[in-house]
């Protein structure tokens, strides 16, 4: 049995290495493991788990037979109302002419006088 003795602020604290180290070989915090239990998950991993993921995954990426047409086509953008809220444009963007999103979508976003294309629709 090997003491180990260290002195801080006039303070000293023993410690025995030996019963440490008898503690660290009893395993006294640990419960054997039941036999068969390593089987039994990995049974659950092989039969429940990777079946299941297997199952969603094709279930994800197949074509829904229950969409109708009308969910598949595009949407009309909503038609455009000049709110004295929105697409207020306090200072310039840094890029491009400035008054375009870093993000922008001529089909989709508007700008504070409406639709870029709107002259070609009509």
């Amino acid at each position: 049995m090997v003491v180990i003795e260290v002195e801080m602020d006039g303070l000293t604290f023993k410690r025995s290495i030996a019963r440490t180290a008898s503690l660290l070989n009893s395993n006294l915090p640990f419960k054997q493991p039941k036999p068969g239990r390593a089987a039994f998950w990995k049974g659950i991993t092989y039969f429940v788990c990777l079946p299941t993921i297997v199952v969603l995954t094709v279930k994800t990426f197949m074509p829904d037979p229950n969409v109708n047409e009308e969910c598949k086509t595009h949407h009309e953008r909503p038609k455009f109302v000049p709110y004295e809220y929105m697409r207020v444009r306090t200072k310039r963007f840094p890029w491009g002419d400035g008054n375009h999103s870093f993000f922008h979508n001529p089909k989709l976003n508007a700008l504070p006088d409406g639709y870029e294309d709107e002259d070609k629709e009509e």
